[in-house]
């Protein structure tokens, strides 16, 4: 491999194991700022379960079509433009 296509696989990996880094803060800032939320508007056991639940649920729903999507959308470089 020559030093260009070195870099290239760094840089690769750098930027992937940062959108991991985000992905799991994205994901774990919801069990940090429960307690917060429960004082800021009085919320019970259940209701707290209620608002984790539809969060979970929306970040479910949301990821399918935007998973699609992402295989779907052009990638400069690929062959392949659109999968079918």
């Amino acid at each position: 491999m020559n030093t260009s296509a070195i870099k290239g696989t760094w840089y690769t990996l750098f930027l992937l194991s940062l959108i991991n880094f985000l992905n799991f803060f994205d994901r774990t800032i919801p069990a940090v700022v429960l307690e917060p939320i429960r004082h800021e508007f009085s919320l019970n056991d259940t209701q707290l379960g209620l608002l984790v639940t539809a969060f979970t649920l929306i970040y479910a729903i949301a990821g399918l079509p935007l998973g699609r999507l992402a295989d779907r959308a052009f990638r400069p470089g690929s062959r392949r433009h659109r999968v079918q």
